[in-house]
């Protein structure tokens, strides 16, 4: 059976039955009028054009050159469309999406048309173009869930991903959950359209064979394997996107980069961070002895000068700052000093422009080049003072996932999570908080949790902001007496931001003052 002629008076009726709901909507305040008039006539001219004067003559062309030059093209406006849609940007957001078009759905299609379908020529226009169409546009239209998604989630909820960089995580292993559930994301709509395919829905590809006379069972033969060739495509299109956005927005020293993160149409995310010449802050940092260390050992960090900026001004410089065995180094100064901005700068999370002379500074003789992102940060431990409230685990689960980070890997995960219960009923948790979400328990008790697995972990530098801020004289009180047994036991070093200048002077053997006159 032929496919029936279907004059254009009758394609306008059909565009006519959009009329009516449109009108509903449109008297129901919801602005659709203009983005979906405009989006038929840009369908029924890119269209008319694509069956007129493009695929007629590609068709009856027999040069793989022009066939796949036209493939190629379908890319590059794919890709751009792609990046363009997203209400995200970073630099090298357009060639992601292109090199996740080609190398994820571009393979999915060229594989399916030479190992399943098989023309002759292998090059058929009528089998390339209508197979890469279908699979090129379902892997961008995932390639764009995934990445919306997960710039959604780095961009607006980073502090998962710094908690879990501060713990010792890889730049992949940090961002694995936002990975996750992009890829999810992205990948539902696929799903859903395959698990009602036949059911509720007959798809495109098969209704267009039927329409064309062609045998019923060999149409849904075609439209099955062309599904799966658009869940491959899409699968790896949006999980090499988010690869390689991984790499861009988590840099290779492990930093968050969301400086080069930027809502699409705003200012540039780099503006105002450029790194000014080292000519001094306004700000003294005064390095004062509070006490001194029982038995005085070796040195454990070592700040020979560094210069922090801030908007592109000089914060302040610290120099000459040595912390040896068993020492708590308390930070204090005015709200907006740079407090919480030292503990970044020791742990090297600030970005490479807002730093001068990071890269003299050495933990146990070793510095951040020698040892690496990870094995830094896991030695140089941060516990900040916000707390995320993570859901769907709970504290031992999310505990259970660090250990499983390549830096902890070598840990026994039976006694570390042992001696976290210790460690937390130490410090006054109530026994179910280990069992308990983190987003369940307050500020307070979210914190000792913190405390407790970094206290586990035992780093030779935990880095502490505001570890009382939030709980009562008896939690606090216990938190200072295990702060204090660690440090000894540990032969290790804490540097401790507070604004509580008696528990400063109570714990301190060194104070860092910020935001003095120079």
């Amino acid at each position: 059976m032929a496919a029936a002629y279907l004059p254009a008076w009758r394609v306008a009726l059909a565009a006519a039955g959009v009329a009516i709901p449109l009108s509903v909507g449109t008297a129901l305040g919801i602005p659709l009028t203009q983005k979906l008039g405009t989006a038929m006539a840009r369908a029924a001219t890119q269209l008319t054009l694509l069956g007129g004067l493009i695929l007629t003559p590609l068709m009856q062309s027999t040069s793989p050159l022009l066939v796949f030059s036209y493939v190629m093209l379908m890319i590059l406006i794919s890709g751009y469309e792609a990046a363009n849609k997203l209400p995200w940007h970073y630099s090298g957001l357009r060639a992601d999406c292109f090199t996740a078009a080609i190398a994820g759905a571009g393979v999915a299609a060229f594989a399916g048309i030479c190992i399943v379908i098989q023309p002759s020529p292998w090059y058929s226009a009528q089998t390339v173009i209508p197979v890469f169409g279908m699979v090129l546009g379902n892997g961008l239209d995932a390639v764009g869930l995934g990445l919306r998604t997960y710039c959604t989630s780095v961009g607006t909820r980073p502090a998962p991903v710094r908690l879990a960089i501060g713990f010792g995580a890889s730049r992949f292993e940090a961002v694995q959950p936002c990975v996750a559930e992009a890829v999810l994301t992205a990948m539902v709509p696929k799903i859903n359209s395959m698990t009602v395919a036949g059911l509720v829905s007959i798809p495109g590809m098969m209704t267009g064979q039927v329409l064309a006379g062609q045998d019923p069972s060999q149409a849904s033969r075609y439209q099955i394997m062309i599904l799966y060739l658009i869940a491959a495509g899409s699968l790896s299109s949006v999980g090499l996107a988010l690869f390689l956005a991984s790499r861009r927005l988590v840099d290779s020293a492990g930093r968050l980069r969301l400086d080069l993160l930027s809502r699409q149409g705003s200012a540039d995310p780099m503006e105002g961070l450029a790194v000014h010449d080292a000519t001094g802050s306004d700000r003294q940092v005064i390095v004062t002895a509070v006490k001194e260390t029982v038995v005085p050992g070796p040195a454990v960090v070592s700040v020979p000068r560094v210069e922090v900026f801030a908007a592109g001004q000089s914060l302040y410089v610290l120099k000459g700052l040595e912390l040896t065995e068993g020492e708590i180094c308390g930070v204090t100064g005015p709200s907006g000093a740079g407090k919480t901005t030292l503990l970044d700068m020791l742990a090297m999370n600030l970005p490479p422009m807002r730093v001068i002379g990071a890269e003299e500074i050495t933990m146990r003789g070793q510095t951040f080049d020698q040892l690496g992102g990870s094995a830094w940060r896991a030695g140089c431990l941060v516990v900040p003072q916000s707390i995320p409230q993570i859901t769907q685990v709970t504290c031992s689960e999310w505990f259970s996932k660090v250990l499983q980070f390549s830096i902890w890997s070598h840990r026994d995960e039976a006694a570390a999570m042992r001696d976290l219960a210790t460690n937390a009923a130490v410090m006054r948790l109530p026994k179910h908080a280990l069992d308990s979400e983190m987003a369940s328990l307050s500020g307070g008790e979210r914190h000792r949790v913190m405390l407790a697995c970094a206290l586990t972990l035992a780093p030779p530098v935990l880095l502490l902001d505001e570890p009382t801020a939030a709980l009562d004289a008896d939690s606090a009180a216990a938190v200072e007496a295990q702060l204090s047994h660690f440090v000894e036991r540990a032969k290790s070093v804490i540097v401790l931001v507070s604004h509580d200048m008696a528990l400063l002077k109570r714990l301190s053997h060194k104070l860092v003052t910020l935001g003095g006159p120079r």
